[in-house]
This record gives C-alpha cells, structure tokens and sequence, in this order.
C-alpha cells in the first residue's frame, strides 16, 4: 500500500508543481485541479492550454488516474483480507454441533471424510 500511497503523492506534487510553473495557476487551484483530474471528476476550471502541457497531460492523467485506481483496488483488497480473516477465526472458534456435522456429510452416507 505504501508504494503506491507514495506514487500518488508523488503525481500529485508533479502535476501541481507543472501546473503552476508552465500553466501559471496558483498553488491552490492548480492542486484543485490535480485533485479533480486524477479522480476523474473533471470540473473544467482549470485545465493544461499551452502545447507542453497538453502533452504532459496525456501522459500524468493516464498514470496517475491508473495508480489511484491500484491504490483503491489495494485498500479493498486489504478490507477483503480483513474480514475474511474474521470469518476464518469466527469458524476456527466456534463450537461445532450436530447440525454441523449432518452438514457436512455431502454425499449423505452418514460418514463425513
């Protein structure tokens, strides 16, 4: 998770920093601007106008709106882990009964294998 946290944070900087040097936006709405880029939300107050940044822009949206998606698949998956893990231990501790056995033997011949 760390990775890809430190990408992002890293695409972020990169955008704002090239927004506010070559697009001359100030700090705030150039991160503004970042911030609705990459998460796809496009508001249009801002945007790349000169050739440079246009060209810049082709290539910083589609990586940094893929690495926050793998950063969001990331954080899900480590949800998934985690409840899975309370559903194992859950089993693990349980009491089993009867009804659990009968259950259990699939192929009802009274024996479970």
């Amino acid at each position: 998770m760390s990775r890809f946290l430190y990408v992002l944070v890293v695409l972020f900087f990169v955008g704002t920093v090239f927004l506010v040097m070559y697009e001359k936006i100030p700090v705030i709405e150039a991160f503004c601007s970042v911030c609705s880029t990459v998460t796809t939300l496009g508001y249009g107050d801002k945007s790349f106008n000169s050739g440079t940044g246009r060209v810049f822009a082709v290539f910083w949206i589609l990586t940094s709106t893929i690495c926050l998606a793998q950063f969001f698949i990331y954080v899900a998956e480590l949800n998934a882990e985690s409840k899975q893990r309370e559903l194992v231990k859950w089993v693990l501790t349980r009491r089993i009964t009867n009804n659990d056995l009968e259950a259990a033997d699939l192929d009802e011949d009274g024996v479970v294998g």
